[in-house]
């Protein structure tokens, strides 16, 4: 049988196998593996509390050497799922991984499908960013003037040559190969546009009109909770978690009496049941639901734009977003950069709320945003996994 070997730098959860289609290349006939590569390159994902993963072979590597001795034994026929080292940003820090992976015989595939809108990374946009937006407060200068210098640096870099770089065999993207390094992409590469992950959560969901909904849904992000504080080594704003969900339920209670809707939690895919629930004032909160609430909510709310925003868009859910100059930096970063692309209507949470109707959608700022993050008319409606199965094997993909 073939060999598969997933390449992951955090951790593998249980959630990760179904979310990385381990089932589905089994039942093409691979051989699943999955090499954890976070002591090299993620350190910090290792104090995420999560379920562990059962029934897949899993060897965690810790020094380069047991790298390049597993890599030894990859054959021609093998394939290599790349869930990271392939991205725009990556190619300094996970040089040493592309460079085995290079030096190998197998087929390397790279995964990039939660696509989600950002601010640009260029001199001018980053230029831009720091002289003409009036809301970025006294550490989010800093953040963009960081952003500017890394975009010095990486045109410097790129102005005096990189090395050559082993091109990818397939690149299985959301709904373009824009996250991936260019450089990795050649004449070979087939790039295979799919959809986002989230959209396989979707594909079997029946929405009811949103005018027939009876409750409004909060997309939770964790706030302060959330695990990537660790893994990724992000910098805590001067709120508290204590003090981040009392101005989301302060929210929550006035558009509930505004609406007279309740409004009912959609927990972070990546919280356990009893970590959120002190924190939301007696709300139903729902785990692992969140497709299903979508289809059947009148609106929805979050405080932090995320991938789980495209199913809303694909449900034509109407939008609200709550803001507050105490949230996070990067909060507010990813909530303007969603902004640019969608009119989502806000809640200031740092006014009292006088006033809240439902939004209306536009369809023609929704339909543009799916085809742009979620999924791109026309690729096949089958789940993201059973895509990559296909094309691993050669198949068509708009065959039974």
């Amino acid at each position: 049988m073939r060999r598969c070997v997933y390449i992951v730098e955090s951790p593998l959860a249980a959630r990760d196998v179904e979310r990385f289609g381990m089932a589905v290349l089994q039942r093409h006939g691979f051989t699943v593996e999955v090499w954890e590569v976070d002591a090299l390159f993620l350190p910090g994902s290792r104090h995420q509390a999560l379920i562990p993963a059962t029934g897949v072979a899993v060897t965690t590597v810790t020094t380069v050497e047991q790298l390049r001795s597993l890599a030894a034994t990859l054959r021609p026929d093998d394939v290599v799922v790349a869930i990271c080292g392939y991205y725009r940003d990556q190619a300094e820090s996970h040089a040493t991984l592309r460079t085995v992976l290079a030096e190998a015989p197998a087929k390397v595939a790279a995964v990039a499908a939660g696509s989600r809108p950002t601010r640009p990374a260029g001199i001018r946009s980053a230029a831009r960013a720091v002289s003409a937006d009036p809301r970025l407060l006294p550490w989010e200068l800093k953040s963009e003037a960081a952003r500017l210098l890394t975009a010095v640096r990486g045109s410097t870099r790129r102005s005096a040559g990189l090395p050559a770089t082993h091109h990818l065999d397939w690149a299985f993207v959301g709904t373009d190969a824009s996250d991936l390094d260019p450089s990795c992409i050649g004449p070979g590469t087939q790039v295979v546009p799919i959809h986002s992950f989230d959209f396989d959560r979707v594909l079997d969901v029946k929405a009811t009109p949103a005018e027939a909904g009876r409750n409004l849904v909060f997309l939770d992000s964790m706030g302060p909770l959330h695990p990537d504080y660790e893994s990724l080594g992000l910098r805590r704003g001067k709120t508290t978690t204590q003090e981040y969900f009392a101005i989301v339920c302060s929210v929550l209670a006035q558009v509930e009496k505004l609406a007279g809707l309740p409004v009912v939690i959609a927990a972070h895919p990546r919280a356990t049941p009893g970590l959120l629930e002190p924190h939301y004032q007696g709300r139903t909160l729902a785990y692992g639901q969140t497709p299903a609430l979508l289809s059947t909510a009148r609106a929805v709310l979050m405080a932090f734009p995320s991938t789980a925003t495209g199913m809303a868009v694909v449900f034509r859910r109407p939008l609200t977003l709550i803001v507050s100059r105490k949230f996070d930096p990067f909060v507010r970063e990813d909530a303007r950069a969603y902004s640019a692309h969608l009119p989502l209507n806000t809640i200031d949470a740092d006014k009292q709320l006088k006033s809240w109707k439902i939004p209306v959608v536009s369809e023609e700022a929704y339909a543009g945003f799916e085809s742009r993050y979620v999924r791109v008319a026309g690729t096949p409606l089958l789940p993201f996994w059973e895509v990559v199965a296909r094309s691993l094997d050669g198949r068509d993909l708009h065959r039974p």
